[in-house]
C-alpha cells in the first residue's frame, strides 16, 4: 500500500486502527508489524508502486499485474496533481 498520513494521529495509530477494523469486519489476520519507507521523489514512488503491483504476480495469483482486480491507482493527470499539491503543501512550490 502507498498512503500518506497526517501528523496526528500519525501513521502507526492509523494503521493499527485500520488493521483492527479490517480484522474484525473481514476476518483478516494481520502480521504484527509493518514496514514503512518514505517516498522522497517521483522515481521512488514509481519504483515502490511497481514492486507492490508485482506482488500478486510473484505469488502466482495472476499472470500480469493488470489482471489483479484489487487495485486503486490514480490516473497520470491525477497523480501529477497530487504531486503538485503535496509540493505546494510542503512549501516546495508556490501555490
Amino acid at each position: 500500500m502507498i498512503a500518506s498520513f497526517p501528523d496526528e494521529p500519525g501513521m502507526s495509530r492509523t494503521i493499527s486502527a485500520w488493521k483492527t477494523i479490517t480484522a474484525k469486519r473481514c476476518g483478516i489476520k494481520w502480521q504484527s508489524n509493518f514496514f514503512d519507507h518514505r517516498l522522497r521523489n517521483d522515481d521512488e514512488f514509481v519504483e515502490k508502486a511497481h514492486y507492490i503491483r508485482m506482488n500478486p504476480v510473484r505469488a502466482h495469483l495472476c499472470k500480469f499485474p493488470e489482471d489483479w482486480p484489487w487495485v486503486v491507482c490514480p490516473s497520470e493527470p491525477q497523480r501529477e496533481a497530487q504531486v503538485r499539491e503535496a509540493q505546494v503543501a510542503a512549501g516546495v512550490l508556490g501555490g
